[in-house]
């Protein structure tokens, strides 16, 4: 949280040096949009899936043999180092090229997850599916609703979806808090 609010300052600081123009292209790329987003945009995020997605896909026993803890995987075999570099590398390398398009709309990455899991009970490779359909649902009504409901203007993505966002998380810690009291 501390590096992104510095990264964010020292964006925001370059940002002061720019024309009016690209300071709003920046804004809104920062608050996260899809607006001005064109096919060549999905072919830029395309070759990405197609190599990553098949593979993370692949991996999903060893993916769910890790869930149950560091221990437990490695004595079931899994090379755990080597199966968690690649899963690192290739998160990042998804959120890279996501981001490099949308900007950021980084709830969409919490909130869909734990959607998918309560969904299908923690079925890795179907949990993965279904938190690509809840996060693709998610950001298209968020554009759909933000483009609608100023009246003289639009509202990016990324704002409509820190809106949910942030409520859900906040009903999420109450809800595991009161079942740890209890």
């Amino acid at each position: 949280m501390a590096v992104n609010a510095g990264i964010s300052a020292l964006t925001l600081i370059g940002t002061v040096r720019i024309s009016q123009d690209s300071y709003r292209f920046v804004t809104s790329w920062l608050a996260g949009t899809i607006w001005g987003t064109t096919w060549n945009h999905v072919l830029m995020i395309f070759p990405a899936l197609l190599i990553l997605l098949p593979f993370i896909l692949f991996q999903g026993k060893s993916l769910e043999v890790i869930s149950l803890g560091d221990e437990e995987a490695i004595a079931l075999g899994v090379p755990l180092k080597k199966k968690q570099l690649f899963y690192l590398i290739s998160a990042v390398i998804l959120a890279a090229v996501s981001v490099s398009v949308a900007g950021s709309i980084s709830f969409i990455g919490l909130i869909a997850p734990h959607l998918a899991k309560n969904i299908v009970n923690r079925k890795n490779n179907h949990a993965l599916l279904m938190s690509v359909f809840i996060g693709s649902l998610l950001l298209l009504y968020s554009d759909i609703l933000g483009r609608v409901i100023l009246t003289n203007g639009e509202m990016a993505a990324g704002i409509i979806v820190s809106i949910i966002g942030a409520p859900y998380f906040i009903f999420r810690l109450l809800k595991k808090n009161q079942v740890s009291i209890n």
